[in-house]
């Protein structure tokens, strides 16, 4: 017979993806008596073996490769001509990912995608998250206020193959900056907190070091070096184990200010002598 079939091509498709044969015949004498054959039939997943464009979707996993081959006779029954293509099905992308995590308002949180160990996904991946928009393996993340949030991310192989969305549940407590004001020789927060501790940086001490001491949420500026001028600082433990620091408070003192003078008059009372 000189019958011909063109257009079967090795492809490669993803696992779970499917295709539609598209060959075409050629000479001899239509019509034509098709037959699909497989090496693979038991995960081939031919729809219709008597067609020519077949639906095809193979029912294995990746990566594997499966060889089709289509055999055609002619009406006088001349054949069977045969021709064959290969189709390699890809392994999705599997992903290990940070498990949902509990973190504090204003903390730093790092969450990270990486391949499973039995992951048969083609590497290098790239990554996808939502909703940072980031496509690197991990993210940094600082939540700005109390709540839940979903952080997802996708990966897709180096063939082309996207795998199953992955989702991180992020819950932040409540971790409030607190506050500082002075008055009357005195510095306070008015914060309700499980405990306090109080810092200072001037010219001797450019990072702030903590005072010994001075664990309450106010703080008396007798206990500053003399002259004070620098920054003040109040840190800070919640109830629900969240720490937190004010923004530094900037502070400048004279002696007086600090240590203000008591006057003692003699003799007492005094006679206007």
């Amino acid at each position: 017979s000189n019958t011909q079939i063109t257009g079967l091509l090795d492809l490669d498709i993803c696992t779970g993806s499917s295709l539609i044969t598209s060959p075409q015949v050629t000479e001899g004498f239509p019509p034509y008596l098709y037959t699909w054959s497989s090496d693979s039939p038991a995960i081939a997943g031919i729809s219709d073996v008597n067609i020519l464009n077949t639906f095809i979707r193979p029912n294995t996993p990746g990566p594997v490769d499966i060889v089709y081959t289509l055999s055609v006779i002619d009406s006088r029954g001349c054949g069977p001509v045969s021709s064959s293509f290969t189709l390699t099905v890809n392994a999705l992308p599997e992903l290990s990912v940070t498990t949902d995590t509990l973190t504090c308002e204003g903390e730093l949180l790092t969450l990270s995608a990486s391949p499973t160990v039995s992951n048969q996904g083609t590497l290098p991946f790239a990554y996808s998250w939502t909703p940072s928009g980031a496509t690197t393996d991990s993210i940094e993340i600082m939540p700005d206020t109390a709540g839940t949030t979903m952080y997802s991310v996708t990966a897709v192989s180096a063939d082309g193959c996207a795998g199953e969305t992955s989702t991180i549940m992020v819950t932040a407590l409540e971790n409030p900056i607190p506050p500082i004001s002075f008055a009357n020789n005195q510095l306070s927060t008015d914060t309700t907190a499980a405990s306090f501790q109080w810092f200072l940086s001037d010219v001797n001490n450019p990072t702030f070091t903590p005072l010994m001491a001075q664990t309450l949420p106010t703080l008396n500026t007798n206990v500053l070096p003399n002259a004070f001028d620098g920054e003040i600082m109040v840190e800070v433990t919640y109830t629900n184990g969240c720490t937190r620091r004010s923004d530094p408070f900037s502070l400048t003192l004279t002696n007086i200010d600090q240590f203000p003078a008591q006057w003692d008059i003699f003799p007492n009372p005094a006679r206007g002598e």
